[in-house]
């Protein structure tokens, strides 16, 4: 069970109790991983990760940062630093979405984003669209990335070898 350290602004929590079950929606890529590497190892994390208590399980949900925990979890550092959203988790992941403009979102990411909030958080494409302000073509193309795309051609993209570009592009 994780544990909150207190500290002035953020939560200190154990690395081991957080909830990563949106680990998925971001892709892999190696090149990013090294630079956060580098950059935590030199100066620290600093940017606190995002999550959201469960109020089933009172687990931390991590909403953004997942990268950042997978860095913090190889330089062997338990705790990670955190900033708790008061929101319910679909809002956080929409938000999260929204206002990240540091790391563009991969498509294969969006997609899996937007089949996330309509599979278990009950939105409809139409709403979607609107809270994104994207097009509902849009919200159905990148749906499309999913439903489409071989098994091992989705996991290829996830693992960084493949760019979602080019799954989009030519393989379908």
């Amino acid at each position: 069970m994780n544990t909150p350290h207190a500290s002035t602004d953020f939560l200190q929590l154990e690395q081991q109790g957080l909830d990563l079950r949106y680990a998925s929606l971001r892709i892999h890529s190696q090149r990013l991983q090294q630079r956060l590497l580098l950059s935590i190892h030199e100066h620290g994390l600093l940017v606190p990760i995002t999550v959201v208590r469960d109020p089933l399980t009172e687990r931390f949900i991590v909403i953004d940062g997942y990268l950042r925990v997978t860095v913090l979890r190889i330089l062997g550092q338990d705790i990670v630093t955190a900033s708790v959203s008061p929101m319910p988790v679909e809002a956080a992941l929409i938000h999260a979405y929204t206002q990240n403009k540091s790391r563009p979102w991969d498509p294969m990411g969006e997609a899996t984003l937007l089949q996330e909030l309509i599979a278990h958080h009950g939105y409809s494409q139409h709403e979607l669209a609107s809270r994104f302000g994207k097009s509902r073509a849009w919200i159905s193309r990148r749906l499309q990335l999913i439903k489409c795309l071989p098994g091992y051609v989705t996991h290829a993209i996830y693992e960084g070898h493949l760019s979602s570009w080019n799954a989009q592009r030519i393989i379908l």
